[in-house]
């Protein structure tokens, strides 16, 4: 009898095992149906059932010859559920188990698409693997999400190899992207081009753009023309484009960013036109060459940065800017530590206002006004990166300075003096911020004595 009770019960138990799997094989036909139909809300409760249902079956038979498959199907329904975490740990066991299924692409594709929601890299090599498989439609949706990654990754040449032959919208436009890149602006135009009559708005062309006016504002100009000429034209649009293309040619091309500024800000207001006008604050004090040019842009601030974000920057400048202004003009040539405080105040240019030529401006007053200071070879150093096309006078004048800490420090000589100097400088700096919190004015007197 015991022995007839046992068999039962293992009997019992094999029939709701097999129950479960075929319930969780029916719930995700069903989810399956759903997707197709377009029927969101009904797929996802499929998906839920099939999940519960997998999850059982593998629980109850851990150790059979159909636990793989309990796995894929729960880690696909709690993928498609949007529960990644647990249904990339589901899927990397199945995977694990059976190599050779029907379904091992499929699992692939369900795992790769985790790994890209949770920001894993080996999603691409997941991809890469399933770009040969043998089912066209698999074949390339996996090219394309490989494309993808490579893209968001920057590489290029990868992405192009892996996008050859692929000629849907979207891959023509990745491709674009990678040839602009590249550097092979022509090339990346003539992809755009079957693009520019199409209706579809899923297309984004601001990667491009931004990507073709680091480096040629004829071909952006050109694209920019183009997508003005068709169907796709907004105000909207128009906005990002043109902020798009604002953004590259600040590495490329000043002038004509602010050119395009100036086309970004007479468009209607919305989200890219504000973001322009807080940038064209931005232009606005990066661009000052002197402190009387300063004064000058500041004047004109209020033009760009009437509202929201744009007036709150605006407002940031001037208080940073102004207190400046009035401490350079109070710094008369030749004032005991007037150095220091110079030099400061280039700082404050170069790093808070991102003014590089009125910083070498100040940093430059060092130089004129102190010559004796053991901080005109520091100044001189200061300005190189700043006036990348000086570079050569100021390292001729730099090199014939009498010797000085700093030179020595350069030669890699080790000399006191040299940290003596920063630390003074170091700590006038400290002192500045820690009165600039308290509210209190600090002035050339106020720094600590120098070696």
């Amino acid at each position: 009898m015991k022995r007839v009770a046992a068999a039962t019960l293992l009997l019992v138990g094999a029939c709701s095992w097999s129950n479960s799997l075929y319930q969780a094989r029916a719930a995700s036909a069903e989810a399956l149906k759903a997707e197709r139909e377009e029927r969101p809300g009904d797929a996802q409760t499929a998906w839920g059932r099939a999940a519960t249902k997998a999850e059982s079956a593998y629980a109850r038979g851990p150790a059979s010859a159909k636990a793989a498959e309990a796995l894929w199907l729960q880690g696909r329904a709690q993928a498609r559920g949007g529960d990644c975490v647990r249904a990339s740990v589901a899927l990397e066991r199945s995977a694990l188990l059976r190599r050779n299924t029907s379904w091992r692409e499929p699992l692939l594709f369900e795992l790769a698409r985790c790994r890209e929601a949770l920001q894993d890299r080996g999603a691409v090599a997941l991809f890469e693997q399933l770009a040969s498989s043998r089912d066209t439609a698999l074949r390339r949706v996996a090219q394309r999400r490989a494309g993808d990654a490579l893209i968001r990754d920057g590489q290029w040449e990868e992405a192009l190899a892996m996008l050859r032959n692929v000629e849907e919208p979207r891959v023509r436009l990745n491709r674009a992207i990678a040839l602009a890149a590249l550097g092979r602006d022509e090339a990346s135009l003539a992809e755009l081009r079957p693009l520019l009559t199409s209706s579809d708005t899923t297309l984004d062309y601001t990667s491009v753009l931004e990507m073709l006016a680091a480096r040629s504002t004829a071909l952006s100009d050109e694209l920019l023309q183009l997508l003005a000429a068709g169907p796709l034209v907004s105000p909207d649009r128009e906005s990002r484009w043109l902020l798009a293309a604002v953004r590259g040619s600040l590495r490329n091309d000043p002038d004509a960013a602010d050119r395009r500024l100036g086309r970004l800000l007479a468009l209607p207001s919305n989200l890219a036109v504000r973001s322009g006008a807080l940038l064209a604050a931005d232009r606005i004090v990066a661009r000052a060459v002197s402190p009387a040019d300063l004064r000058l842009r500041l004047d004109s601030l209020s033009r760009v940065a009437d509202e929201g974000l744009a007036r709150s920057r605006a407002q940031e400048l001037r208080r940073i800017a102004v207190p400046l202004l009035a401490e350079e003009r109070a710094t008369a040539p030749g004032v005991p530590r007037g150095d220091l405080v110079l030099f400061a105040l280039g700082e404050i240019a170069r790093d808070s206002l991102a003014a590089p030529q009125l910083a070498a401006w100040l940093f430059a007053r060092i130089e004129r006004d102190w010559s004796e200071s053991p901080y005109r070879a520091k100044s001189l150093l200061a300005r190189l990166p700043l006036l990348p096309d000086s570079g050569e006078v100021l390292r001729t004048r730099l090199a014939s300075l009498p010797p000085n800490p700093y030179l020595a420090y350069l030669r890699g000589q080790q000399d006191a003096a040299f940290v003596r100097l920063e630390d003074s400088l170091r700590a006038y700096v400290l002192e500045r911020a820690r009165a600039a919190s308290g509210r209190k004015p600090v002035s050339s007197g106020d720094a600590p004595d120098r070696p």
